[in-house]
Formats: C-alpha cells, structure tokens, sequence
C-alpha cells in the first residue's frame, strides 16, 4: 500500500521474518512482528500508531492523517483502535486467506 509512493526522506522497507536482516538492538523478530515499527533518521525504533503518523509524515497523499493526528487525544485513540485490530489481526486474515 505504502511501498509505490514517493516519499520525503528515502525509506527502507525490511522484511523481519526473512533471515539475516538487521534488527534494532534489543528487539526480536517476533516483537517486531507482532506490531508496526519504524526507525527513524535519528535512530529512535517507534511502535504502533506513533510508527504510522510518523511514516504518514514522509508519504504525500498520508500527510494529512499525520497532521490530524498532531490534535491532542489522535493519537491514543488510534492506539487504542490499532490494539483492537491486532487482537482481532489473526481472524481477519483467517477471512482474506478464504476469500
């Protein structure tokens, strides 16, 4: 969805489930699977809907959901949407994969 938009600043897309790959020190695969997470230019490993305002912030045409979300309580709400999804994740994809 994200990866054939021109970003702001040049984003490396990594896939943690392959061998080899380059972790952020202290994080396992199965962390970093278990939620979105991005790594900024200075370094910081960010999680959840902060990781997602801050990618919207790099992609045109997603800017404007990371401006909304500078309002106070965005972000919390959309924490607390994105861990409803994660606990209903598995069956979601149970449904894609039989569709």
């Amino acid at each position: 969805m994200y990866q054939g938009l021109t970003p702001r600043n040049p984003i490396a897309w990594v896939d943690v489930s392959q061998p080899g790959q380059v972790l952020p020190t202290g994080k396992s695969p199965q962390q970093l699977m278990a939620r979105f997470h991005v790594v900024t230019r200075s370094g910081e490993v960010v999680d959840g809907a902060r990781a997602f305002v801050h990618l919207w912030q790099q992609l045109p045409r997603w800017r404007y959901l990371a401006w909304l979300a500078q309002f106070p309580g965005v972000v919390q709400l959309m924490e607390l949407a994105y861990g409803l999804f994660l606990r209903w994740r598995p069956t979601v994809q149970r449904w894609f994969k039989r569709a």
